[in-house]
């Protein structure tokens, strides 16, 4: 990244990549970008929804087996 609107202009990026390696090579350049204070708050942010999805999670519980072994 040259300068600030080359920055502006892959964080702005507003579309959905196709496959993992495309995806994979773009959010590596996304988060290359970031200074390291824009890291954390992504970190952070990204540690909350990780947490709310766990929570949302429905639990499973074992159930005996029904073959009757």
């Amino acid at each position: 990244m040259k300068d600030k609107s080359d920055k502006r202009e892959l964080l702005g990026e507003r579309r959905w990549e196709c496959g993992w390696d495309e995806h994979e090579s773009l959010q590596r350049q996304r988060l290359s970008c970031l200074s390291l204070c824009e890291k954390l708050i992504w970190l952070e942010q990204a540690q909350r929804v990780a947490i709310h999805l766990q929570a949302s999670r429905p639990s499973i519980t074992a159930q005996p087996d029904s073959s009757g072994e």
